[in-house]
């Protein structure tokens, strides 16, 4: 399993294609045909993480976005990160 903290960065794995459809990203894993759609706050998350942010920047850049508490949105991206990690979606960068 993946760990992942506030200095990770991570990128899709090998087998994993994203496209922009509207406001939402569509995930494909080429290996095993299983897509995954993400709303609007997992686009924009994957948007910045796929820009090399690490965590803690991506957690900066989107609590004045969302008007949220960092702590929460810190949970919430973590969370999200260990979803896409246990389908074998990303990979850490540290």
């Amino acid at each position: 399993m993946l760990e992942f903290t506030l200095d990770s960065t991570v990128t899709a794995s090998d087998p994993v294609v994203s496209r922009q459809v509207a406001n939402e990203i569509v995930l494909l894993n080429m290996e095993t045909g299983a897509y995954y759609g993400l709303d609007p706050v997992g686009a924009r998350m994957w948007e910045l993480l796929s820009q090399g942010n690490t965590v803690r920047q991506v957690v900066d850049t989107l609590t004045p976005e969302y008007d949220v508490e960092a702590k929460q949105l810190e949970y919430d991206l973590l969370e999200f990160l260990a979803r896409l990690g246990a389908k074998g979606l990303i990979e850490t960068g540290r």
